[in-house]
C-alpha cells in the first residue's frame, strides 16, 4: 500500500518510481503503458535539496596509524675480484704497479735519511775547533808540589795548538769546599774543573814514608764534568781532551817524583823496605772522574 497523495506505477524491467499526485502530464511506453512523466524543474529541486542534505552531514574522521615493514636487504653480489689470489696471472699486472710504486717510494725515503743524517750528526758533533770556547777551571787545594804541577802544566796546555780547553786557573779561596765548587759546575758556570785535593801532596808523602797500604791514590786529583748539559760536548770533547792532559800529566809528575824519593831512601835500606808496603803511594798520584749529573 502507498500513501495517500502518491501514486506508483510499475512497468517490465522498470524501478517502483514515486510520482506526486498533481503532475498532469504523461507519457507512453514502448509497451503500451502509460506512466506519469517527470517535471525538470522539480527534478532539479529534488537533486539540489539532496546535495545540500549531504553537505550538511559531516565526515567521520578516524584515526591511522602507519606502519612500515621493512624489508631485509638484499646481499651485495661477491665481486669478481676476490676470486682471485696474489700471483694469479690476472693480478700479475696490478701486482707488478704495486710493488712499483712501494719501491719507488722505499728508495726514495732511504736516500733522504741518508742525505739528513750526515747534516744532523754534523751539527751535533762540535769540532775540535770550537774546544777553546768551552770554559774550564783548575783549582790548586793542595798548595804542595803536586798542586803547583798540575796546575801548570794545565795552563801551559793552551798555549800550543786547539786541543784544550778555556782553562781558568781559580784560587781556592773563592770556593768554601769542594762541595761548592761541584755545585758551581752543576750550576753551568763552567763546563768542567780539575781540583787538587787537600793535602794531595803531603797524604802522598806520608803514605810512602810508613807504608800505608790504605792509601788511595785516586783522591789525590779529580775531575768534575757534568755530562747531562751536552751529552756530545762532553763525550766528544771535553772528557777526552781532559783526561788526556791529566793522563799525560800525572805521569810526567809521578816519573819525576819517584825518581827523586828513590834517590832519597837509597841509603837507607829500611826506608826503602817500608815504601815497599804502600804500593799504590809507590806508583804515585792519581785522578778520578766524577760525573756531577749523567745523560739521561
Amino acid at each position: 500500500m502507498h500513501s495517500r497523495g502518491e501514486a506508483t506505477e510499475r512497468g517490465p524491467g522498470l524501478h517502483e518510481i514515486p510520482i506526486d499526485e498533481d503532475q498532469t502530464e504523461k507519457t507512453v511506453h514502448s509497451s503500451g503503458v502509460s506512466v506519469l512523466s517527470f517535471s525538470e524543474d522539480r527534478n532539479r529541486k529534488d537533486k539540489r535539496e539532496l546535495n545540500a542534505q549531504e553537505a550538511n552531514v559531516l565526515p567521520v574522521l578516524t584515526r591511522t596509524k602507519t606502519i612500515q615493514i621493512s624489508r631485509p636487504r638484499p646481499r651485495p653480489k661477491p665481486s669478481s675480484a676476490h676470486f682471485h689470489q696474489l700471483f694469479d696471472p690476472v693480478m700479475e699486472c696490478l701486482l707488478w704497479d704495486y710493488m712499483r710504486e712501494v719501491l719507488i717510494i722505499v728508495m726514495m725515503l732511504v736516500v733522504l735519511m741518508w742525505a739528513a743524517l750526515p747534516l744532523y750528526w754534523g751539527s751535533l758533533a762540535p769540532g775540535l775547533s770550537h774546544a777553546p770556547n768551552f770554559k774550564a777551571w783548575v783549582v790548586d787545594f793542595d798548595g804542595g808540589p803536586l798542586g803547583a804541577f798540575v796546575t801548570e802544566s794545565v795552563i801551559n796546555s793552551t798555549k800550543v795548538g786547539n786541543r784544550h780547553l778555556d782553562w781558568e786557573v781559580k784560587p781556592a779561596s773563592q770556593f768554601s769546599s769542594l762541595q761548592d765548587l761541584a755545585n758551581q759546575v752543576l750550576e753551568e758556570k763552567a763546563w768542567a774543573a780539575i781540583t787538587i785535593n787537600p793535602s794531595a801532596s803531603s797524604t802522598l808523602y806520608v803514605a810512602r814514608a810508613y807504608g800505608d797500604y790504605t792509601y788511595d791514590q785516586t783522591k789525590a786529583v779529580t775531575l768534575y764534568i757534568e755530562q747531562a748539559r751536552n751529552e756530545n760536548a762532553a763525550g766528544q770533547l771535553i772528557t777526552p781532551i781532559a783526561t788526556e792532559l791529566l793522563d799525560k800529566t800525572l805521569r810526567e809528575f809521578n816519573a819525576r817524583d819517584i825518581a827523586a824519593y828513590i834517590r832519597a831512601i837509597r841509603a837507607h835500606p829500611d826506608a826503602v823496605e817500608t815504601s815497599l808496603e804502600s804500593p799504590s803511594a809507590l806508583a804515585g798520584a792519581w785522578w778520578k772522574t766524577v760525573n756531577l749529573k749523567p745523560w739521561k
